[in-house]
């Protein structure tokens, strides 16, 4: 599979997206920052393990032989089922975030990266465009990274602010 190199690059980055997360959540516990991060740093968590399993999905699919359309196209499904397993509980996390001060955009906004990169999936797994496969999976992929990248900045963001006094 000639994106196999690629695909591992980008496991890589979702992993270490995932890492920063750990340790910005051994900070902020030390920080005694409160819920609002918590949640936060699940989601970025959760987001981060999807992009890990979208990059290493195809090419896992490629070890049983089946054709690279098939790899593609059956590796979209595979994540959006797993979205659609996922999504309630990521809805009630984001909900209680919200409900600790999560603001409004920054839900909007990880809503729009989300739906856009469940299109993109899906559009890989219908083969639209024909012929695409690749440029339509690696979009999706690619989004759900981008997403990671704006929640950990989000959550870096917060615990450098300085502390408001109550």
């Amino acid at each position: 599979m000639e994106a196999e190199s690629l695909l591992i690059g980008m496991a890589q980055i979702a992993i270490t997206i995932a890492g920063f997360a750990a340790v910005a959540g051994s900070l902020a516990a030390r920080n005694q920052e409160g819920r609002l991060d918590a949640d936060r740093l699940v989601i970025m968590l959760i987001y981060s393990m999807f992009a890990l399993i979208a990059a290493l999905a195809p090419i896992s699919l490629s070890l049983f032989g089946v054709s690279e359309e098939w790899v593609w196209r059956g590796s979209a499904m595979f994540i959006l089922a797993c979205c659609a397993v996922f999504a309630p509980a990521q809805v009630r996390r984001t909900i209680r975030a919200r409900k600790h001060g999560l603001p409004l955009r920054m839900i909007l906004s990880s809503f729009s990266l989300f739906l856009a990169g469940v299109t993109a999936y899906a559009l890989c797994a219908l083969n639209i465009p024909a012929g695409r496969l690749v440029a339509t999976y690696f979009l999706g992929l690619y989004i759900g990274l981008v997403l990671s990248v704006v929640l950990l900045f989000r959550i870096v963001f917060s615990m450098l602010r300085p502390a408001r006094p109550d």
